[in-house]
């Protein structure tokens, strides 16, 4: 092998890297957003599950067909089925992406993953035909298992790629489980839509309402035990922490797509950024919020009636929340749960 045909390869391989970062529509069962990558390597681990139902097929070359098939959106990533829509035909486009990225492999190597990807493109062969049955049972099968927002289109599953999981018996055997699976996660889902956590009352008033009683204490039985030097400076602290803690993990919700109001319904569940150290860093930075402002306020009443706002916020949104989530995302939130601590 030559030095320069080694370093195209490597080069390649690396480039190729990035489709383990290009998210797909759908959503893994523990709540992550699904990954081209993720899907190819299942995708070939279905045909090399199935494949002896397929003996005319050559299992190498459909192999080869599964793991090319994306490979092009590692460049400019995927457009979901349904947003495809309306739009002109995606393959002129990926096949350009997909020559970019073959192209630093020898010229031999280059032509032959061309022209695997032009058979599967073209369902030319048994090959190209089982592996884009397969791709779709596949689609189909994570849609199924994943823990995906409410609302999430099952229906569309029902006629997705049907043109291609007609073509072999086999695939045709599986895609009538599959869309009997689909059918039950779609009563499901529209059953999840109207379920919530049942929380009646804004978490925001469960800390506002002994706030201000604590104010209003302290108007007609004066009692202060916090130094005037400190008010200021440790209650205007508490405040930019606690508000900076919300500001944070409101945005890791948006990201998510998922509510940031209790009583609508989740939608997912969240692993990122703060919520990877507290299940509930926006009530942690209320917690924040409501300290900061008893300090800088010199509302000591306030700081007594705390317990109070907590044991609330315990009984009427925290606990009826994480009952919710354990019915609604099952093992998934009990697995984060055992992980990640309630507040810190």
């Amino acid at each position: 092998m030559q030095l320069e045909d080694l370093i195209g390869r490597l080069s390649f391989i690396a480039a190729a890297e990035r489709l383990k970062d290009v998210e797909r529509s759908g959503w893994t069962s523990a709540g992550r957003r699904d990954t081209v990558a993720g899907h190819s390597w299942r995708l070939s681990l279905m045909a090399l599950t199935f494949h002896r139902e397929f003996p005319e097929v050559d299992l190498g070359r459909l192999l080869s067909l599964c793991i090319l098939h994306d490979l092009g959106e590692a460049i400019h990533g995927d457009i979901p089925a349904p947003a495809q829509r309306g739009l002109p035909d995606k393959s002129a486009a990926e096949r350009a992406d997909f020559v970019q990225l073959v192209a630093p492999l020898p010229p031999a190597d280059r032509a032959e993953l061309i022209e695997r990807w032009d058979e599967y493109q073209s369902a030319s062969t048994i090959e190209g035909r089982v592996a884009k049955g397969l791709d779709k049972l596949e689609t189909i099968l994570q849609h199924n298992q994943g823990a995906n927002p409410i609302g999430f289109d099952y229906d569309f599953n029902l006629g997705y790629g049907r043109q291609y999981t007609d073509l072999h018996p086999v695939i045709a055997a599986v895609r009538a489980e599959l869309d009997a699976r689909t059918e039950r996660r779609s009563a499901e889902g529209r059953t999840a839509a109207r379920d919530t956590a049942g929380v009646r009352i804004d978490p925001q008033l469960v800390y506002l309402i002994p706030l201000i009683v604590g104010l209003v204490l302290g108007r007609f039985a004066p009692l202060r035990f916090i130094p005037p030097s400190l008010g200021a400076p440790v209650g205007i602290g508490l405040l930019v922490l606690g508000l900076a803690i919300c500001l944070s993990a409101v945005t890791s919700l948006r990201r998510a797509k998922t509510t940031i109001q209790p009583w609508e319904p989740t939608t997912s569940l969240v692993l990122t950024g703060l919520y990877r150290f507290s299940r509930n860093p926006i009530y942690l930075g209320y917690t924040l919020l409501y300290l900061g402002a008893a300090v800088w306020l010199d509302a000591s009443w306030s700081l007594v009636l705390l317990p109070v706002a907590l044991i609330a916020m315990h009984r009427l949104v925290i606990g009826r929340e994480e009952a919710y989530l354990e019915r609604r995302l099952g093992d998934a939130y009990r697995s984060y749960r055992a992980r990640v601590r309630r507040w810190l």
